[in-house]
């Protein structure tokens, strides 16, 4: 890898026949190059029918942010492999000399590929030894333009990663920061439609078939390491306010007696970071600076830990679901009140109001993670059972509504 004037120049081990039919390049590089030279195929409606181009998904500025921070303030920075397709073509190097794909004769080893002369990319072997596979590919910086509009290397994992890679910030005591993984799957021009769908088969599997971790097993993971090798407040604060705060209000459960602790649900960091990350969504004042946050966090728990003793004597089933801390924590910020006691008491007889409206399988239903149909379903049942035999139903005009 080098970050020259003239060229941007990768280096990396060439294999075939990786997982049967293709061929690839794989070694490490700035991810400022990478973004440099890879752009994302974004998927478009086509001209025949429900026929699409491309396959990238719009990207998310506040993930592609979150990973930017991640990589200038993170202690122990590490990132999956970034994969990218590079469309041109290419002559394979055998015994005999340069061949096309097609003249491989049965048993030939490849010893590497070499890029047609003219081309915007430049790719050849490294060393002439048929031992050696190390491959170098080359663009000349005063292609970049023309290379991005062209599409000739898109990104098939990493969008994210490289999204806002080339404003990362410059660490002149650390010139390898930003060292990362890369896959360069070598295939056709970019006319060529079954190489299109290849592509698109390879990020429809990566996207789709990784079993995705947990929530609660993650957050145990991260917030339970030893505090001597982990990131020290200021920087967890910097690296993620919501993270932070989901530790604060973790380590102000963990205080708390085990029956008390128990009441709050068996995902209860979950609950934490979602509610975390939405209360700083809606006022992002609360996270202006640690501290702020810190005696937000207190006020909080305080509050919390009141209200879900309360609640337990009406609605015992409704501090263990999803989203009680989210609802609850949402209506103590709306509270009236002049002080502590006043503002759990409202807060404890407008959730009262909302179960006894809802009932109890009723909102439950809605503060667990179902599907939107099943947790219509489900509180509709709920609501209905509630109704008195012979009243009108809304939804069913004239009739009543069934036992």
């Amino acid at each position: 890898m080098s970050r020259g004037r003239q060229y941007i120049e990768f280096e990396g081990l060439f294999s075939e026949s990786v997982l049967g039919i293709f061929r690839i390049i794989r070694g490490f590089a700035d991810l400022r190059d990478l973004a440099a030279v890879s752009v994302p195929y974004k998927m478009e409606d086509g001209e025949q029918g429900f026929r699409v181009v491309g396959h990238q998904r719009v990207e998310s500025a506040k993930h592609a942010e979150e990973i930017k921070n991640y990589l200038e303030q993170s202690e122990n920075r590490f990132l999956p492999e970034v994969i990218l397709s590079v469309r041109a073509p290419v002559r394979l190097v055998v015994n005999r000399g340069e061949i096309d794909p097609d003249e491989l004769g049965l048993g030939e080893t490849v010893f590497g590929v070499k890029s047609d002369n003219g081309g915007l990319v430049d790719i050849s072997r490294r060393y002439s030894s048929p031992t050696m596979r190390m491959q170098r590919l080359r663009v000349r910086r005063g292609d970049l333009e023309q290379l991005q509009r062209d599409k000739i290397i898109r990104r098939i994992d990493g969008n994210h990663r490289l999204h806002l890679a080339e404003q990362l910030t410059e660490d002149p005591n650390t010139p390898t920061k930003y060292l990362a993984p890369f896959c360069m799957v070598l295939l056709g021009p970019t006319d060529n439609d079954a190489d299109d769908f290849a592509e698109s088969l390879i990020f429809h599997t990566i996207n789709s078939t990784a079993l995705p971790l947990e929530s609660e097993h993650g957050l145990r993971l991260l917030l339970g390491q030893d505090p001597a090798h982990a990131m020290t407040p200021d920087t967890e604060f910097a690296y993620n306010p919501a993270l932070h705060l989901t530790r604060l209000l973790a380590d102000r459960l963990q205080g708390l007696p085990q029956p008390a602790r128990q009441r709050f649900g068996e995902r209860p960091l979950t609950a934490l970071w979602e509610s975390a990350r939405n209360l700083i969504a809606m006022d992002e004042t609360i996270a202006q600076d640690r501290q702020t946050l810190t005696t937000f966090a207190d006020d909080l728990f305080a509050a919390l830990a009141d209200i879900a003793t309360r609640l337990t004597v009406n609605h015992p089933s409704l501090c263990r679901t999803y989203g009680f801390f989210e609802l609850a924590a949402r209506v103590w910020r709306e509270a009236v009140g002049n002080d502590h006691e006043q503002k759990v008491r409202w807060t404890v007889d407008y959730l009262d109001r909302i179960g006894h409206w809802l009932g109890g399988q009723g909102i439950t239903n809605l503060l667990d993670p179902l599907s939107p149909a099943e947790q219509l379903l489900k509180t509709f049942k709920a609501a209905q059972s509630r109704i008195p035999t012979g009243f009108p139903c809304p939804l069913v005009p004239a009739t009543g509504c069934p036992e």
